[in-house]
């Protein structure tokens, strides 16, 4: 029987990225070795480096969200989102929402109206904060 299971590594840091990947591979090395009916084939399919966000931006987003009163929290994204590709040449930065159940990116992904809300009324104020520090 053949069994495909896709491991995806994330981590905001690139040392502790490879570190990660090296554990991995050391991991189903040493499986493979002491059961010899399992067999393994741990081919990498794709890599992707950090990206950083805007620390200013990030900084401006979790403010914005306590004087809201909507709760915020740091979170590493090694999505492919349009954010990834900017990040690398303009400051950037991501607003997620909860989704029920934690669900997301997938057809049953589900974001309450008010939660959507608060995401677009913490990023409008992101963008007027930004705009009028600016000059």
């Amino acid at each position: 029987m053949f069994v495909l299971w896709p491991v995806d590594l994330r981590h905001p840091d690139e040392a502790e990225l490879d570190a990660m990947h090296d554990a991995l591979m050391r991991g189903c090395s040493d499986l493979a070795s002491t059961h010899s009916t399992i067999g393994l084939d741990v081919q990498p399919r794709w890599h992707s480096p950090v990206v950083r966000f805007d620390p200013s931006l990030a900084k401006l987003v979790r403010s914005s969200a306590q004087r809201m009163g909507v709760s915020a929290h740091d979170m590493v994204s090694g999505a492919g989102h349009d954010a990834f590709h900017l990040a690398r040449q303009i400051p950037t930065v991501m607003i997620f929402v909860p989704c029920r159940d934690g669900i997301s990116h997938n057809p049953r992904e589900y974001a309450s109206p008010e939660d959507v809300a608060a995401g677009a009324n913490v990023l409008l104020s992101v963008v007027l904060e930004r705009a009028t520090s600016r000059g």
